[in-house]
């Protein structure tokens, strides 16, 4: 086998890599004053964000949240007697914003923090429907 040569290179270059323009310098177009990259980077006086701020104006401080009662949700009486049995009273926020159109049929996307009641917002209403449907263990095994 032959090996493949590198073509030579003129004299006083060496095989350096370049480094990649940020994006703030990439961002601004290309330097009519003859400025580097990173001069101009210094005179960004703002840190560059992914967030679009439309005006000046201080963000509202959210609402406080008052906790709903799950009795005033249209639940079946064994799925009402089962919420009460487990000590749960009110629902959290995630649960009161998303049970509702979840048990309308609708679809949801919710993200929320660790322990905030995520995944008793997605049994609820699935209960509700299997219950509704009246599903029986059997309807869940295969015909073998």
């Amino acid at each position: 086998m032959s090996a493949v040569a590198n073509p030579p290179r003129p004299e006083g270059k060496t095989n350096k890599k370049r480094k990649r323009p940020s994006k703030a310098s990439t961002a601004a177009g290309p330097d009519s004053d003859g400025e580097t990259p990173a001069q101009a980077e210094q005179e960004v006086s703002e840190p560059s964000s992914s967030k679009v701020k439309l005006d000046d104006a201080p963000a509202p401080a959210p609402a406080a949240y008052e906790r709903v009662p799950f009795s005033t949700l249209n639940l079946s009486p064994p799925t009402n007697s089962a919420i009460q049995r487990m000590g749960f009273e009110t629902m959290t926020e995630v649960q009161a914003r998303t049970i509702p159109p979840l048990l309308a049929g609708k679809d949801v996307l919710g993200a929320a923090r660790t322990g905030s009641g995520k995944t008793m917002a997605f049994l609820v209403p699935s209960v509700e429907m299997l219950s509704t449907l009246r599903f029986k263990p059997v309807n869940g095994m295969s015909p073998d």
